[in-house]
């Protein structure tokens, strides 16, 4: 199966759904699943455990409430190597910074203008 499935990780409801409407115009062909907290992420992507592989792209910010986007990109990592995933941030610290690109994730800093956000997305999506 073709992956079908951008999955964003967002806490600010405004600029997730800035993305949401975006990339589904952008991309049609593909469903976009938000989740706001690392909570729901985490129970997402376990109803999703079996199929994974339809996620074509994971957009993830790092400073979630009192946790971190990181514990979803390692969640991520541990059952793709090879998904693309961009952490967004604003604020992390460089040790976060340096462990996101360790899993293998890009990094991109907010406040982002929404035609550079596509313009990364068209980079991972290739």
């Amino acid at each position: 199966m073709q992956p079908d499935l951008v999955f964003i990780v967002e806490d600010e409801i405004d600029l997730l759904q800035v993305m949401q409407a975006a990339l589904s115009h952008a991309h049609p062909e593909l469903t976009v699943h938000t989740s706001i907290t690392v909570d729901d992420a985490e129970e997402s992507l376990a109803a999703m455990d079996d199929d994974l592989s339809r996620i074509a792209l994971a957009v993830i910010d790092y400073r979630l409430g009192d946790r971190n986007g990181l514990e979803v990109i390692e969640r991520l990592r541990a059952s793709s190597s090879s998904l693309p995933i961009l952490m967004l941030t604003g604020q992390a610290p460089a040790e976060a910074e340096e462990r996101a690109r360790a899993l293998g994730a890009h990094v991109a800093w907010k406040p982002m203008n929404l035609q550079d956000f596509l313009g990364e997305i068209e980079k991972m999506l290739g």
